[in-house]
Parts: C-alpha cells; sequence; structure tokens
C-alpha cells in the first residue's frame, strides 16, 4: 500500500490549509486575512492522494461500504486528535449543543445514488454526536464541482442550500469527503450564519493539495 499522507500542520488556523514551511506557527493564511469566510474552523485529515483517493471515489460512485470502512479505520484515530483543538466542545456537556451536517445531495442526485457519502462518514466517524439531515437541503440540482475553475466554483454553489429550523443547536460541524477551495462548505455555513448559528466548524476525509 501507498503511504498515506496526512495533512501536517503549521496549518491556517481557519480555513486549514497547510502552509509551505514547517517552521512557522499555525496563524491565519493570506486569503483569510483578506476576506475572511463563513467557516470558523477547518481540518481535513488527508491530501487527496492514493490509496484515500481511490478509497474515495470507491464509496462516492461505486457505493463500496468496504472502503468505507477502509476509511473509518483510517480517519478515527486522526479525527480523535484533531478535533482536541477545535474551537467548541466535542465531547461533555456543551456538545449537546452542536451537531454534525453531512453536505447533502439534491433529492435527484441522491435518487440516482441511493446514498450521500457525506452523511455515510459523518456516521461512521461521530458515532458520539447529533448527526442532523433536514437542517439544510440542496434546492437546487447544480453540477458536479470537478473540473471547475476557482471562481467557477463559487457561482456554482451560489444559492443552493437552504436552512430550516436549527433545533436548539448552536454550533454545527459540516462533514464532506474531499475540500478542494471549500466553496460548498462555505456556502453552507454562510446560509447558517444568517440564521444565528454561533460558530460552523467543517471536517473533510481529504483535501486536495
Amino acid at each position: 500500500m501507498k503511504k498515506i499522507s496526512r495533512v501536517q500542520g503549521p496549518l491556517c488556523t481557519r480555513c486549514g490549509a497547510p502552509f509551505e514551511s514547517k517552521s512557522s506557527i499555525p496563524h491565519l493564511c493570506s486569503k483569510c486575512i483578506e476576506k475572511p469566510g463563513p467557516v470558523d474552523w477547518t481540518r481535513s485529515l488527508f491530501i487527496y492522494k492514493e490509496p484515500v483517493a481511490s478509497l474515495i471515489k470507491g464509496l462516492k460512485y461505486k457505493g463500496d461500504r468496504s472502503c468505507l470502512k477502509a476509511l473509518k479505520t483510517l480517519s478515527r484515530p486522526v479525527l480523535e486528535k484533531i478535533l482536541k483543538d477545535a474551537p467548541v466542545a466535542i465531547d461533555g456537556t456543551d456538545s449537546e449543543s452542536t451537531c454534525v451536517v453531512p453536505v447533502p445531495l439534491h433529492e435527484n442526485r441522491l435518487r440516482k445514488r441511493m446514498f450521500n457519502q457525506s452523511l455515510l462518514i459523518a456516521k461512521s466517524l461521530f458515532t458520539h454526536m447529533s448527526i442532523e439531515t433536514s437542517i439544510v437541503r440542496r434546492v437546487v440540482d447544480n453540477p458536479p464541482q470537478s473540473g471547475l475553475s476557482r471562481k467557477e466554483r463559487v457561482n456554482n454553489v451560489r444559492n443552493i442550500f437552504e436552512a430550516g429550523s436549527l433545533k436548539d443547536f448552536r454550533h454545527f460541524i459540516i462533514v464532506d469527503d474531499v475540500i478542494t477551495t471549500g466553496s460548498t462548505i462555505g456556502e453552507m455555513a454562510k446560509i447558517l450564519k444568517k440564521k444565528g448559528v454561533r460558530k460552523v466548524l467543517a471536517i473533510s476525509v481529504a483535501r486536495t493539495s
């Protein structure tokens, strides 16, 4: 098996992007200083390379549950370490005010695929937390993000989500399989913040380098 590439620090304290220099300390990157996004804290577990990339593709496009099992085995110990630095309580009494929200699929794509890979990932990694699928809905069946430029990705996800009742939750953890530009999680966080959410965090299994 090829060596698994972890996302190593130091990282941007908001978007989670790794810095080229390994001698610096965690701080805001230039993009987040210039234009802070609505996501307060983002972390990805691995770089989107083999073998993680094939496991994600196997789950996402083939529904291969053995890929999900492998991702869970790889991800759980890494996630536990990462969540210790999260800006909201994940364990303890305050965790009751925090819920996990998988990136939703539009009903048309869900009907065709028969499952949401982000929901499966969330259920396998956050077994001790509330996972909500009705708070954020994808109301526009937008084209896939793959192959689009950064600007096209931002435009492609604009106004595609709708938020309902927050159900007394104050903090949200968005879960996705892969983060590239962060446009999708950013759009979700934006509508949650408009509803009065205090903090929005994001976790992905992988991020593109």
